[in-house]
Formats: structure tokens, C-alpha cells, sequence
């Protein structure tokens, strides 16, 4: 009769390693997935939030939450112009903008044109390096 024990701990082995190999494959390729497409058109990983009220032609845009951003690098961005935040809110450049500040877009502004209810806008981030980043949409073909 011939002794299968140690043969049966040998297979067992076997089995753990491919199993632990297999979670460290399958980690490793998560983790790179993660990593990878992190701040990929998504606001260089800024978690920021805005809301969009339309009065009339006009456009209420009010800093939902997220962290304290300049003025001047914070555009909002439509199909008749590109503004700052500084310009429409008649601030300096280097002021911030925090959770909880408002602006609008209209003809009266810095803006300076009517915005419709289908009109697309855009939150856009310029970094000092110029790298460009959209925050937060209104009206995009992604569902913004």
C-alpha cells in the first residue's frame, strides 16, 4: 500500500500559492486601474462641487464644497465667453473662493451674454503650470 500524505500536503501547497498568487495579480491590476485613471479629466483630484441655478438669462453658479481656490484660475467657460471668477466678481486675482460663494453669468456682467437653459458651461481649474481641468458642467452631452 502506498503512502499518500505527504502527497496530499504537497497539492494542498500548490493550491494555496496559485490562490495567493492569483489575489496579488488581481490587486496589483486593481491598484494600477485606481492609480492610473486618477485625476484623469476629473479636476486634477480635486473633489469639488458646484451648483447651477438658471433665473430668466442668467445663470447662478454657487461653491458647493471643495477645497479654497484662486479667483484667477477658476474659469467658467460657455460657448459666448470665457470669464474668471475674478472678473465677474470684480475681486483680484489672487482672492479665494471657499464653499459657499456665489457668482452669476449674464449680459450685466463680465460675461456679458445671455445664458439659456440648454447652455453648456464649464468650471474649468488652470493650474500655475497651465494644466487645465474641468471641475464641474452644466448642460454637457455627459450628463453634467
Amino acid at each position: 500500500m502506498r503512502d499518500t500524505g505527504d502527497r496530499a500536503v504537497s497539492e494542498g501547497l500548490g493550491v494555496a500559492v496559485l490562490v495567493i498568487v492569483t489575489l496579488l495579480v488581481t490587486a496589483s491590476i486593481g491598484m494600477g486601474v485606481l492609480i492610473g485613471s486618477e485625476g484623469e479629466g476629473s479636476g486634477d483630484g480635486i473633489d469639488s462641487e458646484f451648483r447651477f441655478e438658471q433665473l430668466d438669462n442668467r445663470l447662478v453658479i454657487t461653491y458647493e464644497r471643495g477645497p479654497t481656490l484662486t479667483a484667477g484660475n477658476l474659469y467658467l467657460e460657455g460657448p459666448q465667453n470665457e470669464v474668471t471668477w475674478a472678473a465677474i466678481a470684480d475681486i483680484d486675482e489672487s482672492a479665494s473662493v471657499s464653499a459657499g460663494d456665489t457668482q452669476q453669468l449674464s449680459p450685466n456682467n463680465a460675461y456679458g451674454s445671455a445664458v439659456g437653459s440648454g447652455t453648456v458651461i464649464e468650471v474649468v481649474r488652470v493650474s500655475d503650470n497651465g494644466t487645465r481641468s474641468v471641475l464641474d458642467s452644466r448642460g454637457s452631452a455627459t450628463g453634467g
